[in-house]
């Protein structure tokens, strides 16, 4: 890679860990994914009307309409997972949506996530999909879905994020899920992480050491551009 590529690339992260760059819109991203004929706004006061049981119809619409103006963003992950049911999305489009409003796309570490993620894949609805994924949760995590955890040092990954979802990719049946959750079931939860949320973790003790565990000395405070010249190689 040349001088001027590796340069291009350190002002763009620098540029986006500061804000210059402007990025999408939620609506416009909606918009973007969103396949249907009807209008955006109405497919989604009828579909999440519909997920609440024709309750909250005021509420419901008060944040579409938020969303669509770009006032805010969906509150947490089952409030995206629910628009993405909702317009029909695949796995790949519900992917961006969750990738921009929360946090990371659909984590593959995650059973509840990954029964959304297969009911997407085969279009099912999103009333289906709950109806699975109690069912399964019951059968097979009795105590609950795995929360994230750190392993111990003397752990070693059993399985990476990456040869999960390849795995989970071949999976086209209930009967498949339900044997795909079952071999892999004392995996789940283990090494699970959000790179770009520990990047910014890192990045801030670098800026700012005073609130590190570390302690770092004052002499070594880094600006974002001295950070990102630093450790933001481009392999």
């Amino acid at each position: 890679m040349g001088e001027k590529q590796r340069k291009g690339q350190k002002e763009a992260v620098e540029n986006l860990l500061t804000g210059k760059v402007k990025l999408v819109n939620f609506s416009d991203l909606l918009r973007e994914v969103w396949r249907g004929e009807e209008p955006l706004a109405v497919r989604l006061n009828v579909q999440l009307t519909e997920y609440e049981g024709g309750k909250n119809r005021e509420k419901t619409a008060r944040k579409v309409r938020n969303w669509m103006h770009d006032r805010n963003l969906p509150q947490n992950r089952e409030e995206v997972f629910k628009i993405c049911f909702a317009l029909n999305l695949d796995e790949e489009r519900a992917e961006r949506i969750l990738g921009m409003t929360a946090e990371s796309g659909i984590h593959y570490r995650n059973p509840g996530e990954m029964i959304y993620a297969f009911c997407l894949r085969r279009g099912y609805g999103y009333v289906q999909a709950l109806r699975i994924r109690e069912q399964l949760r019951g059968e097979i995590f009795p105590n609950g879905f795995p929360v994230e955890e750190t392993a111990g040092a003397d752990r070693q990954p059993l399985n990476l994020t990456g040869y999960v979802r390849q795995r989970f990719q071949r999976v086209m049946t209930e009967d498949e899920l339900k044997r795909f959750l079952e071999s892999s079931r004392e995996r789940f939860g283990l090494y699970h992480n959000t790179a770009y949320r520990k990047f910014r973790r890192m990045l801030d003790c670098l800026i700012r050491p005073e609130i590190s565990e570390s302690g770092l000395p004052e002499d070594q405070i880094y600006s974002i551009r001295k950070a990102v010249e630093q450790y933001a190689y481009v392999f």
